[in-house]
């Protein structure tokens, strides 16, 4: 869930950090797994779920009913953030109180669903207050996989974001054009202050789609303005392609609407050149083995301007141990485009 708000110096966004080896990144929106009780009756004000299956590009009118529902409780359980009410009019307010932070406790540690505390406070889900955005899906050959379907909302009238008691560790509200402008630099991960955030940069903190929403975010002009362009249903999949004797991962990019910030962004590509990462080997590796590590990497990648008003990336030297994703991080290099049709990321070396 991308919580939004606007502010002088720009548009930000809620980032959180997330202990563990999570999927979604060391700082992240709030998110999280999808649950058995979402599929439980709820009360539903808004869009339906058949509108909401058009708007994702899905035929499971279930599975989008499903996510609507687990991003809403997700946000909450996370951020304390709840897109509810009584009627189309109306939302909840004050939901920092105690009581609102033992609900959401429950809620987390599943001691209640989400949908019997929506029910025992005569509240329904307000779906219109909520935006979708993208669908990062993770590589076939992936040991885990995931299916992470972004989605954006903006803080209703009276409500504030916490983190959850005796879990939250750090989050705040995060300027995206600042965050881009340093992006080079480690200040964010030194001011969270963990172990896997001290030192590293913006890009070895997110996952790619995380940063590349930032970017669109940065190029924005306000929330209206970002949550009203017309975005077609979008899967981002790297898959396993071979060029010129080189394994490739290709993600194909979705193409630009009128209104889309990318579409007003500096384009981010090296003389006309798709993206490109290459990983470089170790002598005597398993080549097949790299694959793993690399898909790993993407979410360990420094971002810096290239020539001619282009972006190369290299990954940053970093502590050893496994990343974020379970996988031991390795040099990679980066350069390219994100406007263009596909992005290209080579997998392994020239083949032996």
């Amino acid at each position: 869930m991308v919580l939004l708000r606007d502010s002088p110096t720009g548009l930000e966004t809620w980032l959180g950090y997330r202990p563990g080896s999570s999927p979604l990144g060391v700082l992240a929106f709030p998110g999280g797994s999808l649950e058995a009780s979402d599929d439980d009756a709820v009360g539903w004000l808004g869009p339906s779920p058949q509108h909401w299956a058009e708007q994702m590009g899905t035929d499971d009118v279930g599975l989008a009913r499903r996510h609507v529902v687990g991003a809403i409780r997700e946000l909450f359980e996370e951020a304390g953030v709840l897109l509810a009410g009584p009627d189309m009019s109306t939302t909840v307010e004050n939901t920092s109180t105690q009581d609102w932070m033992r609900a959401r406790v429950a809620v987390a540690d599943q001691e209640k669903t989400f949908t019997e505390l929506l029910a025992k406070r005569g509240l329904s889900l307000r779906t219109d207050l909520l935006k979708p955005l993208v669908n990062w899906r993770s590589p076939d050959f992936a040991h885990r996989r995931f299916d992470t379907r972004y989605f954006a909302a903006t803080v209703p009238m009276n409500q504030q974001p916490s983190l959850l008691e005796s879990k939250g560790v750090w989050g705040r509200w995060v300027c995206a054009t600042k965050a881009i402008a340093a992006r080079s630099t480690t200040a964010l991960g030194d001011e969270v202050g963990q172990e896997n955030t001290v030192g590293l940069t913006l890009g070895q903190l997110l996952v790619p789609g995380s940063e590349i929403m930032l970017e669109k975010m940065a190029a924005a002009n306000g929330c209206i303005a970002y949550l009203s362009y017309k975005r077609k249903p979008h899967v981002y999949q790297a898959r396993l392609v071979e060029e010129e004797g080189t394994l490739m991962l290709e993600v194909e990019a979705a193409k630009t609407v009128a209104g889309d910030p990318s579409a007003n962004a500096s384009p981010r590509t090296e003389n006309g050149n798709p993206l490109l990462l290459r990983e470089r080997p170790p002598p005597g590796s398993n080549a097949l083995s790299l694959i793993a590590g690399f898909w790993a990497a993407l979410s360990h990648i420094n971002t810096q301007k290239g020539p001619k008003g282009g972006i190369r990336k290299r990954a940053s030297k970093r502590r050893s141990g496994p990343t974020p994703s379970g996988f031991p991080s390795r040099a990679c290099e980066v350069r390219g485009t994100v406007g263009r049709s596909t992005r290209r990321m080579s997998a392994l070396g020239p083949k032996s």
